[in-house]
């Protein structure tokens, strides 16, 4: 059975390497880990963007009662944080001489996909996160210069999509230098353990037994889980569960019932001032 299991990990490990996974694989119930990768380069946008600075910004309800309020900078930009509920909304923008730009740009913010409104030249894009963010830019017609962001570097498991128009330059991949990668088989009472060594504070996130089986125990070492906010999204960025840790054992555990069908997880963990993440893959 080993032997077995040592195949399909060879086998998943090779693809692996054109996926940026890990090869190592936890032989019981066939979840294998990742090292944590980072993407680098320089943003650009392939279209012109005249800038609005000094614009109010107004997010409205379908009421049109104005809840989010902001103003542009000297270049034109703005970002806007929306406390998670999504919904309908519209986004209207006024200029420094309170001249109306833009009246009610539709905007549905929906966690279970990607959604980009252009209307009238303007288009938002908005960022699969919680809180989510929105921007707003204008389009003008070439030629003029493209405009350039300063180089970034983003940890590839976040759900990160650049609107269109947006490409990465100079694009490098590498490897976290913290990244610990686990023993090549974890199969002492059937546990997967996953290392996350960001920071010195950081734990380590178990989950056991076999999350196929629907119901699972997730355990933080080094790090007192109780109050903490559970979450856990498909390969497509849904969230399929979110908990408050209420129920906590005396052995800092919480049981967590879900039906995990085969697939790439993300398991999120916050605390008020820490964040802890790891990603499994199911099959």
């Amino acid at each position: 059975m080993k032997t077995h299991y040592r195949i399909l990990g060879y086998i998943l490990g090779t693809l692996g390497i054109f996926l940026g996974f890990s090869n190592k694989i936890a032989a019981q119930y066939g979840v294998y880990f990742e090292r944590n990768y980072f993407i680098s380069g320089q943003i650009k946008t392939e279209e012109c963007l005249e800038t609005v600075p000094n614009a109010t910004v107004l997010l409205n309800t379908p009421q049109v009662k104005t809840i989010r309020e902001t103003k542009s900078d000297e270049n034109g930009i703005f970002i806007m944080e929306i406390d998670g509920n999504h919904g309908s909304y519209s986004v209207s923008v006024i200029d420094s001489s309170g001249k109306l730009l833009q009246n009610e740009v539709p905007l549905e913010i929906n966690y279970d996909s990607w959604y980009g409104t252009p209307s009238e030249g303007y288009y938002i894009a908005s960022y699969l996160r919680e809180p989510l963010l929105i921007f707003l830019k204008h389009k003008n017609t070439p030629p003029c210069e493209v405009v350039s962001e300063p180089e970034i570097s983003l940890p590839v498991d976040l759900p990160i999509l650049f609107e269109n128009g947006l490409f990465i330059e100079n694009a490098e991949i590498s490897e976290d230098p913290n990244a610990v990668v686990p023993e090549d088989f974890i199969e002492e009472d059937q546990v997967l353990k996953f290392e996350n060594t960001t920071e010195e504070t950081s734990g380590n996130i178990i989950i056991y037994p076999n999350p196929a089986d629907n119901r699972f125990t997730l355990e933080l070492i080094n790090v007192n889980i109780a109050d903490k906010l559970i979450e856990i999204y498909d390969a497509h960025g849904k969230m399929v569960y979110r908990e408050k840790s209420m129920d906590v054992t005396e052995e800092n555990k919480i049981e967590i019932t879900l039906n995990c069908v085969p697939g790439t997880y993300l398991v999120v963990i916050k605390g008020k001032n820490e964040v802890y993440s790891e990603k499994i893959v199911i099959y």
